[in-house]
């Protein structure tokens, strides 16, 4: 096998830590922070909106499995709780980790069971960790469990 076919491989081996953001400041320092702490373990992914999430979650079913997703609740016409909802409607369980500047999302979000973490934004070098802490506790050999 080649030095390339192994390293294609070896990335649909690896769990999916999947970031959905819409701004793409504080995305791209979430994918930059999540590929520090998780190192090569994961691969880190992102996307812009709830529906571009629920399509990337659909076609991750059938390959391999998205072990995290770290979630914004406000989106421009849309809110995290629409794919938490969508998750939950098409028996999906993934760990769901909010991210969001608003501090009132606690109590919503806190209602949920996929949701096994809540920050506010913007997240401390020290948090981080507790997320790593997070990911890795809901997930069983890249497999994530509810």
């Amino acid at each position: 096998m080649s030095r390339q076919a192994d390293a294609v491989e070896q990335k649909k081996n690896k769990p999916i830590c999947l970031i959905v953001e819409d701004d793409i400041f504080i995305r791209s320092l979430h994918r930059l922070w999540l590929k520090k702490i998780l190192g090569d373990s994961h691969e880190v992914v992102c996307s812009l909106s709830v529906k571009t999430a629920e399509v990337r979650i659909r076609r991750s079913q059938k390959d391999r499995q998205i072990s995290a997703i770290i979630l914004d609740w406000h989106f421009k016409g849309e809110k995290g709780k629409d794919l938490i909802n969508y998750c939950n409607d098409n028996g999906i369980n993934i760990p769901i980790i909010i991210v969001t500047a608003d501090s009132t999302v606690n109590r919503q979000a806190s209602k949920f069971d996929a949701v096994v973490g809540f920050f506010n934004k913007p997240i401390k070098k020290k948090k981080w960790e507790l997320i790593k802490k997070l990911i890795l506790k809901h997930q069983i050999i890249g497999v994530a469990v509810a």
